[in-house]
């Protein structure tokens, strides 16, 4: 699972011109900082080994199955000027 989430507020910069604004941005990349799966080179589960022409059980039940978790939260600021 990877869940993103962002949230902004504008300030308006002069009455008469409401374009003008500066706006604040807070984003969180992977919020919840659930580890995410993946498949790196050279991984069990994207091998299949055969034993006389016949693929072993052992290697179907990890099939497709990633080893390894990666992945952590990323927070963002930002300033953003309209004009």
């Amino acid at each position: 699972m990877n869940h993103d989430i962002s949230i902004f507020k504008n300030f308006p910069l002069t009455a008469e011109h409401q374009e003008r604004k500066l706006q604040f941005r807070i984003s969180a990349y992977n919020f919840v900082n659930h580890p995410i799966p993946f498949f790196q080179t050279g991984d069990p589960g994207l091998a299949l080994s055969y034993k006389n022409g016949v693929l072993t059980q052992s290697s179907l039940q990890n099939f497709g199955i990633p080893v390894k978790k990666q992945g952590n939260r990323v927070m963002e600021l930002t300033l953003k000027l309209f004009f």
